[in-house]
C-alpha cells in the first residue's frame, strides 16, 4: 500500500455539504448534553454509565489534549483500545479533532509498522490494562501516547509525550477526514477508506430512521470498534435517536447470553457470524432467550442465507432484518422493511433502495443501464468515502460497488455476489453464492465456500470446500438435479472450518492456495471400466507422459491425477496435432479419462469426416532452379501469390556451386474459392510443402529461407520437418515486416487492399499464429526504414525462436533486398549464414542436431506462457475479445514475463471492449518493454486522445523526447509522429536536428513536407535545393523543388527543374502534369496541352488529368 499524504485527509469531495446537511460530533454532543445532561449516553455491560454531559466534557477535553501534542487536522491518531465505553469515548475525542484509525489488538508488528509508515501518524491511543504492541512501537517512533484507563475520569488519562516539543495543531474542518476504515472485504486487497464526521453522522442517522429508533431504545454492541459496523450501525444510531449505547468488551460466546438478559437491549445489530454464534449458544443451552425488551435485530456486513436467517429469527424470537452498505459509501444503500425476515426465502433479496441513492447496472460489455437491469451494481446520490490507499471505486458519476445484482419488479434490490469472486468458466458466469446455497441444502453439509481454480483453458474451474460429512461424489451427483453441469464443482474438499475475517466474513481470497493440499489429494476417478483398445492405450500413455506418471490407468481422471491447467492445454494441442481433433475446454473436462476421451475422439473424427467441407489442397511443386557443383543447397519458400519471382536472380548471385530449389503453389494466386472455409491454413499448407520436399527425395539436413510471406511459410515448413524427426540447421527469415503489421502476433493493422492474386495468401497468413520454433534461425533485416524496428530490433522473432537468433542488417528496403543493387549483399549474407549452420551440423552430427531440436521443444513446453500466448493470439484471430483478454490476464496471474507485443495486443483488445483504463496500463507496460518505445508511446497517446485526455496525451508526446538520443532514426520517428498529429512545426524542429546528425535524403524530404505545412516556404525551398544536391539524379527531388518554386512564383526556374526531372524519368506522370501547369501559366498553351496529353497517356484512368486536359483545350478554343 502507498503512503498517504496529509492532503488526502482534507476536504473530502462533497463531504462539507452532504445530502440533508452536515453534522459534526462536538456540536451534536453539546446539543444532547444541553437537552438532557443526566440521561445515560453510554453504558458498559456492568451497568456503569456515562451521561450526556459527562460524555461531552470528556470528548472535548480529550480533543484539546490531542491538539496540544500536534494531533489535529491532516494527522492520524492510531488507536488500539479494544472495546468498551472508555474506548468509544476516546474514539469520539480523537475523531472530533483529527483522523482516527482503530486497529485490532492481534495485529502483528509488521502490520503496525506498515500503518505507522503509511499514514501521517501524530499520536497513538492505547489502553492501560491491555498489552499493546502499538505502545512499544510508537515509543520507538517517538510518537506521543495517550494512555486510556478503565473507570477513570478521562481528564486523568495519561499523556506520554514524544522526544520533541510538540507544535499545537488546529482541529479538522467540515468535510475533512475523521475516520480511516481499513477494509478488504473478501478481496484480500487492503484499502484505506476515509470517512468525514459528516458521512459518519449521515450513515448513523439513516440506520436510526430505517429501524425507527427512539429515546427509549438500547443497543447492545458486541462488534469490535475497529470495524465500522460497531460505530455507524450499532452505537451512534441509537445515541442520535436519544437512546443508550451499550458497549460490550467484544463477542464473548460464554457471556453474551448473560449480557442480553441483564442489559435488556431493545435492539441489536451485527454480522451474520455474530448472530450465528449467539444462535448456536442459545441452541446449545436448550432454553429460550429471556430478553423480552428485544424487538429488533438486523444483520449486515455480509450476506446471510435464508436458512440461517430463519434459524436466527427463531432463536431470538424476533424477525431479522437485513441491510446492505459498504465502507466506501454513506449512508447504507438498501435494507429489508422492518419486521420482514431477511431474504424471505430468496437468497438474493435485500430490499428497497434508501434515499438518496439511485442505481444502475453495468453489463458484461461495460454498458451502463439506468433503472431496472442486471449486472454490476452502480450507485449515485449519496457520499463516496474516498479510498485513500488502494483501488478506487468512484468511476465518473457512478460508484462501482463491486457487487453484482438486479432490481426486482417490486423495486427491491437483489444481490447475486461479488464481481471479483464471480467464476468465469469457459465464458459461463457463475455466482459462488448460488452453488454454495445448493451445497448447503444437501444433507451432511453445514457450510460451503465455492471458489475458482485458475485454468488457462477455461479461464477457471469450480471448486468447493465444505464443512460436514457428505462425500464429494454424492454431492456432485445430488447437485446434478438442481444445477447445470458447468456449475457443479470439479473438486470438492472436506475441511474442519472455513476461513473467516475477524467480523465473520468468509475469506474468499486465496482459497485455491489455502486448500491446495486438500485439492491435490481429492482424487476423483471415473467409474467407467477401461477398454484397452489401441486408441485408449495411446491417450492414456499420452496423459501419463504429460503428468510424468507411469503406468497411467485409462479410467483415472486426468485433472484429479494432477493435471494442472497448463498440462491440460498441452494435452489439447497434442490431441489436435496427432488426431486432427480440436476439443473445447468443456469437452476435455467432461471427458477427462482416457476411456471417455478416446470415445470422444472417435466420434469427432467420424463426424468431422462426414460433415466438414474438405479443405482445398493447393498443389505444391518443388522445382530445381539450379543444380550446383558444390555441396551447398537451399530451399526457397514461395511468395504470397504462390510464385518464386526472385529465385533465378538469387541463384545467379549465389553462384554456380549452389543448388537452389523453390516451392511453388501457383493456384494460390488465382481466385478465392467460394467457400472460404475450405481455404487451407498456413500450417496445413506448410505440411504439404514438407511432403513435397520428402517426395522429391531431398534428404536433410534442410536449409530453408523465405521473404516476407515466405518467411512465415519457411518457418512453418521447418516446424513440420522437425516434428517428423528431420534436422533443420538453417531457417532464413528475409524481412517479414513483422512489426509493421503484427501479422504473426494477431494484430491486424490497417493497410491498403491487396491485389487479387495476393488475397488467398494473405488470408492464410493472417489466420495463422506462429508457435515457438525449437531451432535456430537467421533474421535478415532491411534497415532502410528502421522506424519499423525501433520497439524491438528482432521484430518480435526473439520470442518465437527458441534457439539462437542471428541478426543480419541489409542496407535496403523490404522489396529492395532481392532486387538489383542489394541482392548481392543478401546472397552473400545468406551464403555465410548457411555455411556456418552446415559447418556446425557437420561438426556435431545429425543425431546431436535432432537432439537439440527435441531439447528446445521441451524447453518450450516448460514455459507455460508460450502455450498461453499462442492461445491468446488464436482468440484474437477469431475475434473473441473476452477469451483473448482473459488468456493474457491468466498469463500475468502465473507471473509470466510477457513481451511488449503481448501488452500491445492486450491494450488493443481492451480498447475494443471499452476498458480504457486497463488498456492505458497495458500500453504503459508495453512501453516499458520496448527498446525505443516511439510506437508504444504513439499508441498510448492516441488512446488518451480518443478518451478526451488531451493534456495527458500531449504529456506523453513531450515525454517521448527523453528517448531522443542522438539517433537519426529516433528523431525521424518523432517527426513522423508530429506530422501525423498535425504538429508540423515540432516535426520540422526534430528533422532539422536529425539533419544535423546526418544529411539523409529521406529525412530532408520529410523536412520539406513539414516546412510547407508550416507555410515556411523559403526555408522549404532551401531544403528542397539541398535535397537536389544530395540526390542530383533523383527525379522526385527535382519535382519537389519545382512545386515549391511554383508556389513562390519562380515559374521559369520551376519549369527548368521539371524538365530536368523528365529527362531523368521520361515516364513521370506527375512531372508532365506540373510542366503543363507551368507552361499554361507562362502562356505557352500549345506546349501545355501536349504535356497534359502525355500525362493522360501515361495514366488514362486519372479523372483529374482528363478534366485538366479538357480545361486547357477549352481555353485554347
Amino acid at each position: 500500500m502507498t503512503r498517504v499524504a496529509p492532503q488526502a485527509l482534507l476536504n473530502l469531495p462533497g463531504h462539507a455539504t452532504p445530502p440533508g446537511g452536515g453534522t459534526r460530533f462536538l456540536p451534536w454532543l453539546e446539543e444532547m448534553a444541553r437537552a438532557a445532561p443526566t440521561t445515560p449516553a453510554i453504558e458498559g455491560v456492568d451497568g456503569a454509565a456515562i451521561d450526556r454531559a459527562g460524555l461531552h466534557r470528556a470528548v472535548t477535553d480529550l480533543g484539546d489534549r490531542l491538539l496540544a501534542v500536534g494531533a489535529g487536522r491532516g494527522q492520524v491518531v492510531l488507536s488500539d483500545l479494544g472495546n468498551g465505553p472508555d474506548a468509544l469515548v476516546a474514539w469520539l475525542g480523537a475523531a472530533s479533532v483529527s483522523t482516527v484509525c482503530a486497529i485490532g489488538g492481534e495485529e502483528p508488528d509488521l502490520r503496525i509498522l506498515e500503518l505507522l509508515d503509511m499514514f501521517p501518524v501524530a499520536a497513538v491511543m492505547v489502553h492501560r490494562d491491555r498489552t499493546s504492541r502499538l505502545r512499544r512501537l510508537a515509543q520507538a517512533h517517538g510518537l506521543p501516547r495517550l494512555i486510556v484507563g478503565t473507570g477513570q475520569e478521562p481528564q486523568s488519562w495519561q499523556i506520554e509525550p514524544g522526544p520533541t516539543t510538540p507544535i499545537p495543531a488546529e482541529p479538522t474542518r467540515a468535510g475533512d477526514g475523521a475516520v480511516i476504515a481499513m477494509t478488504s472485504g473478501t478481496t484480500g486487497m487492503p484499502k484505506a477508506v476515509a470517512w468525514s464526521q459528516e458521512s459518519v453522522m449521515l450513515s448513523a442517522r439513516a440506520l436510526a430512521d430505517w429501524m425507527t429508533l427512539g429515546a427509549g431504545d438500547r443497543s447492545l454492541c458486541v462488534m469490535p470498534l475497529s470495524h465500522l459496523h460497531a460505530l455507524v450501525r450499532s452505537l451512534l444510531p441509537v445515541m442520535i435517536a436519544g437512546g443508550t449505547a451499550i458497549c460490550a468488551p467484544g463477542l464473548d460466546p460464554a457471556r453474551v447470553l448473560g449480557w442480553l438478559e441483564t442489559c435488556r437491549p431493545t435492539l441489536m445489530t451485527g454480522s451474520p457470524a455474530v448472530f450465528r454464534t449467539i444462535a448456536d449458544r442459545i441452541e446449545a443451552r436448550g432454553t429460550p432467550l429471556d430478553c423480552p425488551g428485544l424487538t429488533r435485530i438486523a444483520s449486515g456486513s455480509d450476506a446471510l442465507d435464508p436458512a440461517s436467517a430463519d434459524r436466527i429469527s427463531r432463536m431470538f424470537g424476533v424477525p431479522l432484518a437485513e441491510f446492505y452498505g459498504q465502507s466506501e459509501i454513506a449512508p447504507m444503500i438498501a435494507g429489508s422493511q422492518g419486521g420482514i425476515v431477511a431474504r424471505q426465502g430468496d437468497p438474493t433479496l435485500v430490499g428497497p433502495l434508501m434515499a438518496p441513492w439511485t442505481v444502475a447496472f453495468r453489463d458484461d460489455h461495460g454498458v451502463i443501464h439506468d433503472g431496472p437491469g442486471e449486472g454490476e451494481i452502480l450507485i449515485r446520490g449519496g457520499l463516496a468515502n474516498p479510498v485513500i490507499s488502494g483501488p478506487p471505486l468512484v468511476q465518473g458519476d457512478w460508484i462501482a460497488t463491486g457487487d453484482t445484482g438486479r432490481m426486482g419488479s417490486d423495486g427491491a434490490l437483489h444481490i447475486n455476489g461479488r464481481v471479483h469472486t464471480r467464476i468465469n468458466r469457459g465464458g459461463r458466469k457463475i455466482e459462488p453464492i448460488t452453488v454454495e446455497l445448493a451445497l448447503e441444502r444437501q444433507p451432511g453439509v453445514r457450510e460451503a465456500l465455492v471458489f475458482a481454480l485458475p485454468d488457462p483453458v477455461l479461464g477457471a474451474r469450480v471448486a468447493a470446500a465444505i464443512v460436514g460429512d457428505a462425500t464429494p461424489r454424492a454431492l456432485q451427483a445430488a447437485l446434478a438435479d438442481s444445477l447445470p453441469d458447468y456449475m457443479i464443482p470439479d473438486r470438492i474438499v472436506l475441511v474442519d472450518a472455513l476461513p473467516r475475517t475477524e467480523t465473520g466474513k468468509l475469506r474468499r481470497d486465496g482459497a485455491d492456495r489455502r486448500f491446495a493440499k486438500a485439492l491435490e489429494s481429492a482424487a476423483l476417478t471415473s467409474a467407467a471400466p477401461a477398454t484397452q483398445d489401441p486408441l485408449t492405450t495411446e491417450i492414456a500413455a499420452m496423459m501419463g507422459q504429460l503428468l510424468e506418471l507411469s503406468p497411467f490407468d485409462a479410467d483415472t481422471d486426468f485433472f484429479a491425477a494432477g493435471g494442472n491447467s497448463f498440462v491440460a492445454l498441452n494435452l489439447m494441442l497434442e490431441l489436435q496435432d496427432r488426431y486432427g481433433v480440436e476439443l473445447t475446454p468443456g469437452e476435455l473436462i467432461a471427458s477427462s479419462t482416457a476411456v471417455a476421451l478416446a470415445a470422444l475422439v472417435r466420434d469427432r473424427q467420424t463426424a468431422d469426416a462426414a460433415a466438414e467441407p474438405q479443405a482445398t489442397r493447393h498443389p505444391v511443386t518443388l522445382r530445381t532452379v539450379q543444380t550446383g557443383t558444390g555441396p551447398m543447397s537451399l530451399i526457397l519458400a514461395h511468395a504470397v501469390d504462390g510464385s518464386a519471382p526472385h529465385a533465378r536472380p538469387l541463384a545467379r548471385t549465389l553462384g554456380p556451386e549452389w543448388t537452389l530449389h523453390t516451392l511453388e503453389a501457383t493456384s494460390i494466386g488465382r481466385e478465392l474459392p467460394e467457400d472460404r472455409d475450405t481455404l487451407p491454413g498456413l500450417r496445413d499448407h506448410a505440411r504439404n510443402c514438407a511432403d513435397a520436399i520428402r517426395a522429391a527425395g531431398i534428404e536433410g539436413p534442410y536449409c530453408l529461407a523465405g521473404h516476407s510471406f515466405g518467411a512465415h511459410l519457411a518457418l512453418e515448413i521447418a516446424q513440420a520437418l522437425v516434428a517428423g524427426g528431420a534436422a533443420v540447421p538453417f531457417v532464413g527469415i528475409l524481412d517479414d515486416e513483422a512489426d509493421w503489421e503484427k501479422r504473426h502476433f494477431a494484430i491486424r493493422a490497417g493497410r491498403q487492399a491487396a491485389p487479387a492474386q495476393y488475397a488467398a495468401g494473405r488470408m492464410m497468413l493472417n489466420s495463422n499464429v506462429l508457435r515457438p520454433y525449437p531451432g535456430d534461425a537467421w533474421l535478415f533485416r532491411a534497415v532502410a526504414q528502421p522506424e519499423s524496428w525501433l520497439a524491438d530490433r528482432t521484430l518480435g522473432w526473439s520470442w518465437t525462436i527458441a534457439g539462437t537468433l542471428t541478426e543480419v542488417d541489409l542496407n535496403s528496403d523490404h522489396l529492395g533486398i532481392l532486387r538489383h543493387g542489394a541482392i548481392e549483399r543478401t546472397a552473400e549474407a545468406l551464403a555465410e549464414g548457411i555455411a556456418q549452420a552446415v559447418a556446425r551440423y557437420d561438426a556435431d552430427g545429425h543425431g546431436a542436431v535432432v537432439a537439440r531440436h527435441a531439447a528446445l521443444a521441451r524447453s518450450i513446453d516448460a514455459r507455460p506462457e508460450c502455450a498461453i500466448l499462442v492461445k491468446a493470439c488464436e482468440a484474437a484471430k477469431d475475434g473473441d475479445l473476452d477469451q483473448e483478454i482473459g488468456t493474457y490476464w491468466r498469463a500475468l496471474s502465473v507471473g509470466a514475463d510477457l513481451p511488449y507485443w503481448a501488452y500491445r495486443n492486450l491494450g488493443d483488445a481492451l480498447v475494443q471492449r471499452g476498458d480504457v483504463e486497463d488498456a492505458e496500463e497495458a500500453f504503459r507496460k508495453a512501453v516499458d518493454r520496448e527498446d525505443c518505445p516511439i510506437g508504444g508511446l504513439r499508441r498510448l497517446s492516441a488512446i488518451l486522445r480518443e478518451t478526451g485526455r488531451m493534456e495527458a496525451a500531449e504529456a506523453v508526446r513531450l515525454g517521448a523526447d527523453i528517448h531522443d538520443a542522438p539517433n537519426l532514426t529516433v528523431k525521424r520517428a518523432l517527426a513522423q509522429w508530429d506530422m501525423d498529429e498535425d504538429r508540423p512545426a515540432c516535426a520540422a524542429a526534430a528533422l532539422e536536428a536529425a539533419l544535423d546528425l546526418w544529411p539523409d535524403p529521406l529525412t530532408n524530404r520529410l523536412l520539406i513536407d513539414s516546412l510547407v505545412k508550416c507555410n515556411r516556404l523559403t526555408e522549404a525551398r532551401a531544403a528542397a535545393e539541398r535535397a537536389v544536391e544530395l540526390e542530383p539524379a533523383a527525379a522526385a527531388a527535382r519535382l519537389a523543388l519545382a512545386r515549391l518554386l511554383e508556389r513562390l512564383g519562380d515559374l521559369a526556374t520551376a519549369l527548368n527543374e521539371t524538365r530536368t526531372a523528365l529527362s531523368l524519368a521520361p515516364s513521370y506522370t506527375a512531372a508532365y502534369w506540373i510542366q503543363a501547369r507551368l507552361l499554361d501559366a507562362l502562356n505557352q498553351r500549345a506546349e501545355a496541352i501536349a504535356s497534359a496529353k502525355r500525362a493522360v497517356e501515361l495514366s488514362p484512368q486519372d479523372a483529374n488529368l482528363k478534366w485538366y486536359l479538357t480545361e486547357l483545350m477549352s481555353k485554347e478554343a
